[in-house]
């Protein structure tokens, strides 16, 4: 959404972000340009999907080319996309075994999820996370020749996910893999999330239907989500109104939209999409909307932007939604190879869309019944 609405701002936030280290800090001071706070485990995916938008949106591959922090942004990519090794415990006392080969975000979950005391060390989301960021580098290398490289990637990726599989709980929901083989079954939405949008391909058709089933069963409401299912072991623990069982993050309905349109079901992510729209009556997005009142364990839980707990009032997360309509329901999703429009499993309705901006030019794009049409529609823009 950001690249399509102002790629130049979004390219110089971008090439200074760069120059911060991921794992030490998780964001950045506005006036001295330092890095600020601790590492934070979404941070390499959060640099490498807002690098590859920008560049598969804006055509701007040259920036692949420039020199940064004595690398180019390619070669930023790739460190980003290998950086599970870094964190791989394998090898170490109580980690012999080869899923440990998997990424391993330590035993701090403020570092990976802050209210959910039981995610931490090897999680499914964002190693799936890092499957799909293999993928993307191996595209990258394809396109500037290195076919080698490419192969290389791709044969990683695909045995990090058969080593992902190993760690599928049974009844739509995944394990934390501690060391010394100890496993925590955790029902939350993110690995629900982080599965459907980026391994969706490789999920068996079984635990496909399952996920499914635990999805509708646990965590959707009739007009939101909860972040985490009444049912998890550490549902107690975690309440607070962003990451647990009693409200949303405002960038998880969004995300589990995504996830639903990659796993096929396009017409149940619309249909999320149209009843959560109650909730826009409080105004902008927050940092998350809680259920509330006597019957907030219920599905029919009544919504509110979040009153408790931590949470920031103003917080732009929600935007998603609009990325949502670009990216699932038009199907605006410009791959590595160029292709602007992804045709596949989109929902059944009409509609259009003006004035997209992709490589320096607007488009208007078209739903009839699902099927997208994509034209110029002016001048290049600047």
């Amino acid at each position: 959404m950001w690249a399509v609405v102002d790629p130049q701002m979004m390219k110089e936030h971008l090439a200074s972000w760069i120059q911060i280290d991921p794992s030490s800090h998780y964001g950045k001071d506005n006036i001295s340009g330092m890095g600020v706070g601790n590492g934070y485990s979404a941070n390499y995916w959060a640099l490498f999907q807002m690098i590859r938008g920008y560049i598969t949106i804006s055509k701007d591959y040259a920036f692949l080319d420039r020199e940064i922090d004595g690398k180019t942004v390619y070669e930023h990519l790739e460190h980003y996309a290998l950086n599970w090794k870094r964190i791989s415990i394998y090898g170490q006392e109580g980690a012999k075994g080869d899923v440990y080969k998997l990424a391993d975000f330590g035993d701090d979950e403020w570092n990976l999820l802050e209210a959910v005391p039981t995610y931490k060390h090897i999680v499914p989301s964002f190693n799936a996370a890092y499957i799909w960021m293999m993928r993307e580098t191996a595209a990258l290398a394809e396109m500037k020749g290195n076919s080698g490289k490419a192969s290389e990637l791709r044969m990683e990726a695909d045995e990090m996910m058969e080593r992902l599989l190993k760690l599928y709980a049974g009844d739509g929901v995944w394990n934390s893999l501690y060391p010394g083989g100890k496993t925590i079954e955790v029902r939350h939405s993110l690995d629900f999330m982080f599965l459907g949008r980026y391994v969706p391909e490789n999920i068996p058709a079984d635990i496909k239907q399952e996920m499914m089933g635990f999805l509708y069963r646990e965590l959707i409401t009739d007009h939101w989500m909860r972040a985490q299912s009444l049912r998890d072991i550490a549902a107690e623990d975690s309440d607070r109104p962003d990451h647990g069982p009693l409200g949303a993050f405002d960038g998880w309905p969004a995300g589990t939209m995504d996830a639903l349109t990659q796993l096929g079901y396009p017409n149940k992510a619309l249909d999320f999409y149209h009843n959560i729209a109650p909730v826009t009556k409080e105004g902008i997005w927050a940092q998350a909307h809680e259920l509330w009142g006597a019957n907030k364990e219920q599905k029919y839980a009544r919504v509110r932007i979040a009153q408790r707990g931590w949470h920031n009032r103003e917080s732009s997360a929600g935007i998603a939604m609009s990325q949502v309509m670009l990216k699932n329901f038009f199907g605006f999703y410009p791959g590595i190879d160029g292709q602007p429009i992804n045709n596949k499993d989109k929902p059944d309705f009409d509609g259009t869309l003006y004035n997209i901006k992709y490589g320096g030019r607007y488009y208007t794009i078209t739903s009839k019944g699902g099927d997208i049409e994509m034209n110029k529609s002016g001048s290049s823009a600047n």
